[in-house]
């Protein structure tokens, strides 16, 4: 088979794979977490054509920049839907084309490398297939692929970022091209999740450069062109709504956040377990791999192939600096160094080309195993999942709708969970608008007002004789009309 050819059916079986494995059942949950905010605020920028200022209800949401909802956006424009497979589709392509960037990368460090540790000129189908199917069976991968969250998209821009310049300042040479391409993702990063994005590619690289002794390139004119092609790209947005709206209140809300993930949630010591025992599940077993690379011999082997042995120094900078960093935040949330598990997958793939046996197989056998047992377990585990997953939202608006008897104006007391909404408001089309009181204390008559059932709040609002209970998942609420 020709070099071309095998490339191509590499990605095409890529492709395959990864719909494979992310598309049945994707649909199928209702909305959890942040998916509704997410994609409440998409619909809502198609709905008033401002595509600047994310909003919910018409409020301004200042905590994501964003270019997520953007995306998302253009998703139900060009598909003319916006059902739960539609939004998270977003995030199921964006792992499989990080897989694909990665075994696109991988190819071209193992055509530029002089010797490589297989028979023939040409590595077999299954060496090129390493990374990309690694990443598309990490756990963690998985779990953020099914869901309409930020995460994949995310980690497809940061994962960009930092190979291109790998592959623009290693193997092509064209050193300030590669900081600026650098800079043009590093932007369009920090546009998905502010500015935490540039730690997942300054740790790794300036680790890398005191590894070769180049610390000084910092200071190059390469450095300079990765700031202009981050300030081109953010600024592109940047500008804009500051003169719409002042920056003011997105920084303000993004220091907000950075500050909350400082201060410790509940005890430290839950914190030290997700780091230690979540981790080792969400990444494994690719993980427990990178436990051949103690033995010196490995190391040593690797070190006999100049750019694979760069390439798995970056990977294991960008990994293990990740991992370190968010380990020392308290209150941070293991999904924060997501993006580093593109890492993984070149360390894990670096352990099957160079090691000759793994736990005493051949390493192309204990390859197709796990990923043959990972495939199988995320289908089962998905059927099982999905047969005990209730669906409350039919129910509830049909009950809503025979109470609202007509009425396409909902008011709220206080912000509503976003999965409410884009139920209520947009699935179902119970009510056209929903819409915030000024103040519970008074409630206009003929108007239908939504409340949780929260003592705190009651005690403001004047019931009537006549009120309707609701439960929403876990929450209660009354619905009442004003009067």
């Amino acid at each position: 088979m020709s070099p071309l050819r095998k490339t191509w059916w590499t990605f095409i079986f890529l492709v395959l794979f990864g719909l494979a494995l992310y598309l049945p059942f994707l649909g199928f949950k209702e909305f959890e977490g942040e998916e509704g905010r997410r994609v409440v605020v998409a619909l809502e920028m198609l709905e008033k054509e401002d595509f600047l200022v994310p909003s919910i209800l018409g409020k301004p949401y200042f905590m994501k920049p964003p270019l997520f909802n953007w995306v998302l956006a253009v998703a139900f424009k060009i598909s003319g839907n916006f059902s739960e497979f539609t939004a998270r589709l977003v995030s199921s392509l964006s792992a499989i084309i990080t897989a694909l960037f990665l075994s696109l990368i991988w190819m071209k460090v193992l055509k530029k490398e002089e010797s490589l540790p297989f028979s023939g000129k040409e590595p077999p189908l299954w060496i090129l297939l390493l990374p990309g199917l690694i990443y598309l069976t990490i756990p963690q991968v998985i779990d953020k692929a099914l869901l309409a969250e930020i995460e994949a998209f995310y980690a497809l821009l940061v994962t960009l970022s930092l190979y291109f310049w790998f592959y623009l300042f290693e193997l092509k040479g064209k050193k300030d091209l590669a900081f600026f391409v650098a800079g043009c993702f590093s932007g369009l990063a920090i546009l998905t999740k502010t500015f935490q994005a540039l730690l997942f590619f300054y740790l790794p690289v300036i680790l890398y450069f005191r590894k070769r002794q180049s610390l000084k390139l910092l200071y190059s004119r390469g450095h300079f062109l990765f700031v202009i092609g981050l300030l081109l790209v953010f600024g592109a947005w940047f500008i804009p709504v500051s003169l719409k709206v002042g920056f003011k209140p997105f920084l303000t809300a993004w220091l907000a956040e950075y500050s909350g993930a400082t201060r410790i949630e509940g005890k430290l010591l839950s914190h030290l377990e997700v780091y230690t025992a979540d981790a080792v599940l969400y990444f494994s077993p690719w993980l427990l791999l990178l436990l051949l690379w103690i033995k010196r011999e490995n190391l040593e082997h690797l070190k006999s192939y100049p750019l694979l042995s760069r390439l798995g120094a970056l990977s294991a900078f960008l990994f293990i600096s990740a991992y370190f960093s968010h380990l020392l935040i308290p209150g941070a949330r293991l999904r924060y160094l997501f993006p580093a598990t593109s890492g993984l997958a070149f360390l894990s793939s670096l352990v099957f080309l160079l090691c000759p046996k793994i736990l005493g197989f051949s390493p192309k056998k204990v390859f197709i195993f796990l990923i043959s047992f990972l495939f199988l377990s995320k289908h089962a585990y998905t059927f099982y999942s999905n047969s005990k997953s209730p669906k409350y939202f039919p129910t509830v608006s049909s009950q809503l709708a025979n109470y609202l008897s007509g009425e396409k104006v909902l008011y709220l007391c206080e912000t509503p969970p976003p999965y409410l909404v884009y139920y209520l408001k947009y699935k179902y089309q119970v009510v056209e608008e929903m819409k915030y009181l000024e103040t519970c204390k008074e409630i206009p008559s003929d108007i239908f007002v939504l409340v949780p059932r929260k003592e705190k709040l009651l005690n403001e609002v004047s019931l009537p004789s006549e009120v309707i209970p609701l439960k929403i998942r876990s929450n209660e609420y009354l619905l009442f009309k004003g009067g």
